[in-house]
């Protein structure tokens, strides 16, 4: 709730269906697009107007700080959430700060859903494969397969927009969306 200091009060000065200009008590004009918001990315604020007509005396207009936006350092996406930008960033530093705790076991994760996932490969409830060349488990044979492609270098997913490739379609997928924001910048 915002407090009666924080409030400012206005006249209205003139009225159309597109935009309201309004005349606070300094004489300053004012005006609010679209009735209800300011879309200015200079200045992040969200102005609610309350059904206004031309016989009102005086109006509260509340002005509220819309929150930062959360942008990644290294790729400039954009979150709504810290919680969600730190995990993001993770994809980028390596950092996994989610460590198996079972002995003789030292993989790590990025994310904690990832290491819950990990833990079930020690109850020996799923089907396990094992990588011939480094004796790492796996949960699947799926994600065995895509392992092994670390070490014989295949990278059978191509760029179509400058032909590099990867070992999973995901890391395609996550190429892609960059050449998508550098074409946006331009």
């Amino acid at each position: 709730k915002i407090s009666k200091s924080k409030m400012k009060t206005f006249s209205p000065k003139k009225t159309n269906s597109r935009s309201l200009n309004l005349k606070n008590s300094n004489d300053n004009q004012q005006s609010i697009k679209n009735k209800n918001k300011i879309s200015n990315k200079d200045e992040p604020k969200v102005v609610y107007v309350p059904n206004i007509t031309t016989n009102l005396d005086n109006i509260n207009i509340n002005i509220i700080q819309k929150p930062q936006p959360k942008v990644c350092q290294f790729c400039g996406k954009i979150f709504k959430k810290n919680a969600d930008l730190e995990r993001h960033e993770r994809t980028h530093t390596g950092d996994k700060p989610y460590k198996c705790d079972k002995p003789d076991c030292n993989k790590a994760f990025a994310t904690k859903c990832s290491l819950e996932y990990h833990t079930v490969t020690h109850l020996g409830k799923m089907k396990r494969a094992v990588c011939p060349q480094c004796s790492g488990l796996f949960a699947t044979t799926s994600s065995m397969k895509v392992h092994m492609r670390q070490h014989t270098g295949e990278k059978p997913f191509k760029c179509p927009i400058c032909g590099d490739a990867f070992r999973t379609s995901g890391h395609l997928h996550t190429h892609i969306i960059i050449h998508e924001r550098k074409k946006k910048r331009k």
